[in-house]
């Protein structure tokens, strides 16, 4: 394993030995970003095949995170990059960029796979997202257990 610059890691919640024992085959970028409005770059050095990116919307406005991850989107798919990213509560507009979601809940994997297929897999385990409902926030409130009852599909509420 190579290893690509490891960026704040002391801010990170994962540990670098997990990531790496997950993906064997890559150079390991990791970006903790919370100080985005004092840094305006970083620069890479080599050819890093995985990015990890930790809150890179922290204190800024919905129009700028759109612009920076509108950037990385199109940045992993010229590249064939992986890159993964925590946001919390993106809007509409930034969360129909990704691929791929992993939705976590008290340390659990709750789903992993396609963001399309996101709200019909909640619907097969008994929960519906309302048409006027941001999926973001219907996905964080869904593994909410003091908030998922509005959601139960049927009589079970």
């Amino acid at each position: 394993m190579q290893y690509g610059c490891l960026q704040c890691l002391k801010h990170s919640t994962i540990t670098v030995a997990s990531l790496v024992s997950l993906l064997p085959n890559c150079n390991l970028i990791y970006f903790s970003l919370p100080w985005l409005k004092q840094i305006t770059g970083e620069m890479l050095v080599g050819r890093a095949r995985c990015f990890f990116m930790d809150d890179v919307s922290t204190g800024l406005d919905s129009s700028t995170t759109l612009e920076i991850m509108t950037f990385l989107r199109q940045m992993a798919h010229l590249m064939d990059l992986t890159m993964v990213i925590s946001l919390l509560q993106p809007a509409p507009e930034t969360f129909e960029l990704f691929d791929d979601i992993i939705l976590l809940c008290e340390g659990q994997i709750v789903y992993h796979g396609p963001r399309q297929n996101v709200i019909g897999f909640f619907n097969t385990i008994g929960f519906t997202c309302p048409s006027r409902k941001n999926i973001a926030d219907f996905l964080q409130e869904v593994t909410s257990r003091m908030e998922q009852q509005q959601y139960w599909i049927g009589d079970e509420r």
